[in-house]
């Protein structure tokens, strides 16, 4: 299984990150405030 995540960080720690994943074809997109992303 092929698995892709895409993160964009806007400004700081603080900021919004948007998580884009694609496994298997399927797109899941989480949206939050992460100070810190694992993965």
């Amino acid at each position: 299984m092929h698995l892709f995540f895409s993160v964009a960080y806007s400004g700081g720690s603080d900021a919004p990150i948007s998580i884009t994943g694609i496994a298997g074809g399927t797109m899941v997109k989480l949206s939050g405030n992460f100070g810190e992303v694992r993965a």
